[in-house]
């Protein structure tokens, strides 16, 4: 399979594509780079930075928790 960056294919990756991608991409238990997490998934370099920083702004939330039942994503403030 050839490689179609993102913004050639015609195909646009919504939200939830965009974060499995970065998920998928970091497997190997290492740190890496948005250069290199934006290679690895297939996405641009923006795309991923800025999925990256609304990640990093929840975890710094102060007391919130956050549970993944079943498809449907429970935020809750403590």
């Amino acid at each position: 399979m050839r490689f179609i960056p993102e913004n050639q294919s015609g195909h646009r990756k919504n939200t939830s594509q965009i974060i499995e991608s970065i998920y998928n991409a970091l497997g190997d238990g290492r740190y890496h780079t948005i250069s290199e997490i934006s290679r690895l998934a297939g996405s641009n370099w923006i795309t991923i930075k800025n999925q990256v920083d609304i990640i990093v702004k929840i975890q710094e939330l102060p007391n919130l928790k956050i549970i993944n039942a079943s498809k449907q994503v429970l935020v809750k403030k403590e």
